[in-house]
């Protein structure tokens, strides 16, 4: 199968899925790794639709939290304030301040993605802006996944960059 196609049927399969449940557990197993409890700087993307939940992640008030502001089709992190959010194109809300946060200063950035494989590679949505984005950081970027969409092999390209964690429901891979 092509990306496009995946992309397709882990939709189809996420659409199946008790999200709220598996969120939780995901986002518990989360919050229990070390390179999480010790950063300072998280960067996460505000979910969307049948996404794993995030909120818990920006709610957090002991870490600074930062969230995707897409400008000019390339990906930016800001500072998230949940009183200064808006919709943007695909109708994702993002904040809406201009305030830059360095890739080189964050510690932790949760990536969304449709499927993780084995060998870390990540299936995204197909736009490419975490892929750009990521090649500026050596922060830890970590995806947070149900395993039912966990992946054996999954196509890959040069321009994709692999991710350093994988979380599910019942298990951290590293």
């Amino acid at each position: 199968m092509n990306k496009s196609e995946l992309r397709k049927l882990f939709k189809t399969k996420r659409n199946t899925l008790d999200i709220d449940n598996l969120s939780e557990k995901i986002v518990n197993n989360l919050f229990e790794l070390d390179v999480f409890i010790n950063a300072k700087n998280i960067c996460t993307y505000i979910s969307f639709g049948n996404e794993i939940n995030t909120q818990k992640i920006l709610n957090l008030k002991n870490k600074n939290i930062y969230a995707p502001k897409i400008i000019n089709d390339k990906i930016i992190m800001v500072k998230y304030n949940p009183n200064n959010l808006s919709p943007n194109k695909y109708s994702i809300l993002e904040p809406i301040n201009n305030e830059i946060y360095l890739p080189q200063e964050q510690d932790v950035i949760v990536v969304p993605a449709l499927s993780c494989d084995k060998n870390f590679n990540r299936l995204g949505y197909g736009g490419g802006f975490y892929d750009e984005y990521l090649k500026n950081t050596n922060s830890v970027k970590v995806s947070l996944l149900p395993n039912a969409l966990l992946s054996d092999n999954l196509p890959t390209e040069p321009h994709d960059k692999k991710i350093d964690i994988i979380i599910t429901e019942t298990d951290i891979f590293k």
